[in-house]
């Protein structure tokens, strides 16, 4: 059964960190793009995308990435990311997600 994706904003002090759950899919990545572009506009130093608790990540996780992604490039925010388990961060680095976006330490 595939784990439903759940997506949780959570404001900490000059940041935002939206932690993702579950399979991050073509359904998620709409939800994941409205509540990163939301995010943004209420904390635009730095946006933190918590990948830890994701299970499955396809194109559609991936476009959602780089929307978010490209809406910070040429501003002064910051986006990072949270690395998730082997299986997800192996389908970042093949698209190359992994160095165009700062990883933080586990």
């Amino acid at each position: 059964m595939a784990a439903e994706p759940r997506i949780e904003v959570l404001s900490e002090n000059a940041h935002v960190c939206i932690v993702l759950t579950g399979e991050i899919d073509g359904q998620a990545s709409q939800a994941v793009v409205e509540q990163g572009l939301q995010a943004l506009r209420e904390h635009p130093a730095e946006l933190v995308l918590d990948l830890s608790g994701v299970t499955f990540l396809d194109s559609g996780g991936i476009s959602a990435i780089v929307a978010l992604r490209n809406q910070t490039i040429g501003t002064a925010t910051r986006l990072r990311l949270r690395p998730g388990p082997p299986n997800v961060m192996r389908v970042l680095h093949i698209v190359g997600l992994d160095t165009a976006i700062e990883l933080l330490d586990s």
